[in-house]
């Protein structure tokens, strides 16, 4: 009786820990989950580095902020009280996400967290500053300005953001840096193809395109357009009293597919073309 007792104690405290250690388990996408990604090559590297040193920015703006609220010195207490709630979202991120992911959350709170990244290196710099002072070393000439430290850092951390960097130096190109890598599965429209959803949405009711298309004629035009989703297994489906909205890049990788050229483009007139974006008539019946 004793013992079964003592084994399930023994049981629920396992139970327990276990929940407790699945809690503290690092999430995907969480900061300590990026930390530990392995980088595949230098220039991530330096990127991640970059993105540690902002976090190590913000922290200390931050911190700055703490003591300002200590010492009853501050004077918007409302935006105060609300960045240290949003660096309190961007902070629980570290190990816990919740499907969020830390970066998707820093995008969010920057909106207010920004500024304490330059009070931050402002901080920093001027406590490097008082140590070099204080050490009596022999550094005539060491002096700079921390806001054009922080012009300098951002300068830097832009270019590594929006992959420029990485498009120069031919390394993989970040997804999100949709302007420069079109194939990270993301929609990516350009001006032609907006001009040609733009056509469709102000001259037809139904019209039949792809996936990609579709996405921007159901978001933009304010009305149900899409009549059929067009994929490579589908293309005999299509009715022919429906419009058909194409891309030039739809069409270029199709164009090897003989079923597509001849039941679509033989079949069908050209109603309207930019070079980027085609709208195709309906199905021109044989006699």
């Amino acid at each position: 009786s004793s013992g079964e007792k003592f084994e399930t104690i023994v049981n629920i405290g396992n139970h327990i820990l276990n929940k407790i250690m699945d809690i503290l388990k690092p999430d995907y996408r969480s900061g300590i989950s990026y930390l530990e990604y392995k980088t595949p090559s230098i220039t991530w590297q330096i990127y991640k580095y970059i993105h540690v040193i902002l976090q190590i920015f913000i922290f200390v703006g931050i911190l700055r902020l703490l003591i300002s609220i200590l010492n009853r010195k501050v004077k918007n207490p409302e935006i105060a009280y609300i960045s240290l709630a949003f660096y309190s979202l961007l902070a629980f991120q570290v190990f816990t996400t919740y499907g969020m992911g830390m970066d998707r959350v820093l995008q969010i709170t920057l909106v207010l967290l920004s500024p304490f990244a330059i009070i931050g290196c402002i901080t920093i710099a001027r406590a490097i500053n008082s140590v070099i002072r204080g050490l009596n070393l022999k550094i005539t000439t060491f002096s700079f300005s921390a806001v054009k430290l922080f012009a300098i850092f951002l300068m830097i951390f832009f270019l590594f953001n929006s992959g420029f960097i990485f498009a120069v130096v031919r390394d993989t190109i970040p997804p999100y840096c949709i302007a420069l890598n079109k194939s990270a599965g993301w929609p990516v429209f350009n001006q032609g193809e907006l001009i040609g959803a733009s056509w469709a949405k102000f001259n037809l009711e139904k019209i039949a395109t792809d996936v990609k298309n579709g996405l921007l004629l159901s978001s933009w035009s304010g009305k149900k357009m899409v009549a059929f989703v067009i994929t490579p297994s589908n293309i005999r489906e299509i009715p022919s009293h429906e419009f058909i909205l194409l891309d030039k890049e739809f069409i270029r990788d199709k164009m090897s597919l003989n079923l597509y050229y001849n039941f679509i483009l033989n079949r069908r007139n050209k109603l309207y073309d930019n070079g980027e974006s085609v709208i195709l008539s309906k199905m021109v019946m044989l006699q």
